[in-house]
This record gives structure tokens, sequence and C-alpha cells, in this order.
């Protein structure tokens, strides 16, 4: 789900997760989620650079909570999952979702 249509939820889901932060991501909709909010980005992504993710960071000043995990390469939203780091970066999203849903 993105980060846009979970903030106009009435109510917001437990937890929310955005691989490369797309580009339809505005920092006005990440203030308006109070979910937490795990954000996954590659260091050298040309199409969202690690920059526009920390926008989104600063702007989630409601968010429960703020992750961000940068995984090296130039790999763009699911591209992820297909490199060295996909295993793991999986692995974190389960972990992230599993902690979030139990608290709810």
């Amino acid at each position: 789900m993105s980060i846009g249509a979970a903030s106009r939820l009435a109510t917001q889901p437990s937890a929310v997760v955005d691989i490369s932060g797309g580009n339809d991501t505005t920092p006005a909709d990440a203030a308006e989620l109070t979910s937490p909010l795990l954000l996954i980005g590659s260091a050298d992504d040309s199409s969202t650079p690690m920059t526009r993710l920390r926008e989104i960071e600063k702007a989630a000043t409601n968010a429960s909570s703020v992750t961000v995990r940068e995984v090296p390469g130039d790999a763009h939203a699911s591209a992820i999952f297909d490199g060295p780091s996909g295993e793991s970066v999986l692995n974190d999203i389960v972990s992230f979702l599993d902690e979030h849903a139990a608290a709810n």
C-alpha cells in the first residue's frame, strides 16, 4: 500500500512498508501518516534516490515510528528482491509487519 493511500484511509493500517518511495508519494502524504513506517531503498537508485526517502522520513512526523533500510546497489522497487539483499529485505519486512500486527 502506498503512503498516500494509507494516509487517506479512515482507519490507518497497522503498518506501512514503502519500497523505493514511489514518485506519487509526497511529503504531505507522509505527514498525514500515523502508522509505523518502514522505508526501503537502494543506495544508488537513479529512479528514486535515497535523498527522496530521507525527505519522506523527515516529513513523517506523525508516524508512530519510521525505520529506513538502505540496501547496496541500484535496484528500484521490487527489483531489490532479486539482488543480494533481497532475502534480508524480505525478512525485515515480515518482521516489521509481524511486530506491528501483534501490537494491534
